[in-house]
């Protein structure tokens, strides 16, 4: 918190200072509405998605050479 109070002095940080939490967890960054990229499944379901998406564009590179 030391390096906020600094910012904070040298006109960098307007306002009153932030929690820990909203500079760790910001506001902008939490989640909003749907998203293309969630993924009920978790990991599983993002390993199939890069891997399909690699497929395809192998797919696409190969159809480019021929």
């Amino acid at each position: 918190m030391a390096s906020v109070k600094e910012l904070k002095q040298q006109n960098r940080i307007f306002g009153a200072l932030p929690t820990l939490d909203e500079l760790v967890n910001p506001q902008e960054e939490r989640e909003v509405g749907e998203s293309p990229y969630q993924f009920e499944g978790g990991d599983d379901d993002i390993v199939k998605e890069v891997e399909y998406e690699m497929a395809v564009d192998e797919d696409d590179t190969d159809e480019n050479i021929s």
